[in-house]
């Protein structure tokens, strides 16, 4: 097993604006979506 150097990227993020979030959250809630017509869960 090998070991890897991670960094925070959050710290050379801009904070989020809320259009940014806005945009997120509608593309986590359509990817949800899919996967669940994609499973047969409609």
């Amino acid at each position: 097993m090998g070991l890897a150097v991670v960094r925070d990227l959050r710290e050379l993020r801009a904070p989020a604006s809320a259009e940014e979030l806005a945009e997120f959250e509608t593309d986590v809630l359509a990817g949800f979506v899919l996967a669940r017509a994609a499973a047969g869960l409609v």
